[in-house]
């Protein structure tokens, strides 16, 4: 869930999931245009909520270039048709699931260009590593790299801290020295 690295003389905790949705977002600011995508041998059947199916049909451009293709398939039924290749072999069902249940939560963004970043940064948590997923040394190394590149390191795309700061005058007192 946590990763702990040294800077100067303090010590950070790093909060895995919103770090890996930092690094999503930035790279996928960068790299702008479709992501790559990878097509379903056999298309997922998804039966929507009203509000789920507004929120599909109000992205619809947005999810593609994310490399979610959606095909409306009846009244409140949509065939998911591919996924972005970053999701390949994961739980891309329920993760899907969670997106379309967020973005049904949306209020009204005040603008195309917001609700663009709102769309971006939730494909970005749900394309995520999550909390509890094991990572080798070399894995946290790079995720943390990733992270310092970014342009705001300390607060995922939510607004939600990354990284903890326990400077080493504050370790020292908590262990007596």
């Amino acid at each position: 869930r946590y990763s702990v690295a040294a800077a100067g003389g303090d010590m950070l905790g790093i909060d895995q999931h919103p770090a890996a949705e930092r690094v999503r977002l930035h790279k996928r600011t960068a790299e702008g245009g479709r992501r790559a995508r990878q097509l379903l041998v056999v298309p997922l059947n998804l039966e929507l909520n009203p509000a789920e199916a507004a929120a599909v049909e109000d992205n619809l451009d947005g999810l593609m270039r994310f490399g979610f293709e959606f095909e409306k398939f009846g009244p409140s039924a949509y065939l998911l048709r591919s996924i972005p290749t970053a999701l390949v072999g994961r739980e891309y069902a329920a993760i899907v699931g969670e997106m379309l249940e967020d973005l049904a939560q949306w209020e009204a963004a005040s603008s195309l260009e917001g609700a663009q970043e709102k769309l971006a940064a939730t494909v970005c948590c749900h394309a995520a590593i999550k909390a509890g997923t094991h990572l080798t040394h070399a894995e946290m190394q790079t995720l943390v790299d990733e992270l310092v590149a970014t342009e705001a390191p300390a607060v995922c795309p939510h607004g939600d801290p990354i990284i903890v700061v326990f400077p080493v005058a504050r370790l020292d007192a908590k262990f007596k020295r």
